[in-house]
């Protein structure tokens, strides 16, 4: 029989938990869709982590303690993966997400929960755990072990990586998205925080601020849910959309370099990889159509139609080129879209054949 005590501060990490419930019974639904898979195990993480948390606080037995203390770390270890799993998907980067790549994920945390139930064997985990029962409700101190640091440094550089994608996808999303990402940013640092301040001595005697700073975070992504239709409407990557385009895309500096190129580019100028393009002139690209490539040297602006030689026939595009500039209005290069419209070519001028062979016939 576990003998238990109260303190208000379970308070706090109940909501959490309830909170983070409810999140995941709101998006299940929306299943499947990008990230919602990563941020149903995001909930559920940090559901079981504060919950945890309230049976560490309500135990008053040190072996107790240090179970639900160990239990916690189901959630603990699960929360930096799906963070990770979650911005990659969530920035349109879900192809890093390999079934390989997933499995090494869960190596740390399965590792980190075998060292840290298995402690009292080796103390790799903790070094020495003591019983604090001088306050109103009674603590447990811990001096930590090795283990216990490579698991924060691992922790930390997932957390950041993922900070870091967001950070990006703010810079280059649109307004209707920035809400989205800057509401999950700062929903993000509050548990940190609240880490390191334990971590390093900082917080109240014996109290890890962290799953109570989660309060913070379920009610940022509570209110995005609300507010922004997150999880409703997701940013899909530049990357995403320029790579899946069948037109051709090609950016030129202002030397008229290539300095960028998508797989339907690659395909019209006979290349197979962007490192065989990236900085090398246009021109040197398009040696079979010299004309065309001096006509539109310094064409800043331009929507018209072109034919380019392919062996005996000629295949036909709608030319767009548009002028690229920076935050200051200055002239950074030009973006070249090139959409083939050789078949609907071929079928007007064979439209228009059928048509003046009809009138021929009739007068």
């Amino acid at each position: 029989m576990i003998d238990l005590q109260y303190t208000p501060y379970i308070i706090p990490l109940i909501s959490v938990t309830v909170i983070s419930v409810v999140l995941a019974l709101i998006v299940w639904p929306r299943r499947p869709g990008p990230g919602i898979t990563p941020f149903l195990v995001l909930t559920m993480a940090l559901a079981e982590w504060s919950l945890a948390s309230v049976l560490e606080l309500s135990s008053v037995d040190l072996q107790d303690k240090i179970f639900f203390s160990n239990l916690q770390y189901i959630g603990i270890t699960g929360v930096p993966g799906a963070w990770l799993a979650f911005t990659l998907e969530y920035t349109g980067r879900e192809r890093w997400l390999s079934r390989r790549r997933v499995a090494l994920l869960l190596i740390e945390p399965a590792l980190t929960l075998l060292v840290a139930f298995t402690n009292p064997s080796h103390g790799l985990f903790r070094a020495r755990v003591t019983l604090d029962t001088t306050g109103s409700f009674n603590t447990f101190s811990s001096v930590f072990g090795p283990a216990f640091w490579a698991h924060g440094v691992y922790s930390y550089s997932l957390i950041i990586a993922g900070s870091y994608l967001l950070f990006q996808a703010l810079l280059r999303s649109p307004r209707l998205y920035r809400s989205q990402i800057l509401m999950l940013l700062l929903s993000s640092f509050a548990p940190w925080i609240a880490n390191a301040v334990f971590i390093f001595g900082f917080s109240p005697p014996n109290l890890d601020l962290t799953p109570f700073a989660f309060t913070i975070t379920v009610l940022a992504m509570g209110w995005s849910v609300y507010r922004y239709r997150f999880m409703d409407i997701v940013p899909v990557a530049r990357e995403t959309v320029i790579e899946s385009m069948s037109d051709a895309l090609l950016v030129l500096d202002r030397q008229n370099r290539i300095v960028d190129i998508n797989p339907a580019g690659l395909h019209l100028l006979r290349q197979s990889s962007p490192s065989e393009v990236i900085g090398r002139m246009a021109g040197e690209l398009l040696i079979g159509v010299p004309d065309l490539v001096e006509q539109y040297r310094t064409v800043m602006e331009a929507n018209t139609e072109i034919a380019i030689p392919d062996g005996e026939k000629e295949r036909y595009f709608s030319l767009k080129i548009s002028p690229l500039l920076n935050r200051y209005g200055e002239l950074t290069g030009r973006l070249i879209v090139l959409h083939e419209i050789t078949a609907l070519r071929l079928a007007s001028e064979q439209i228009q054949a059928q048509n003046e062979a009809l009138m021929a016939t009739n007068r």
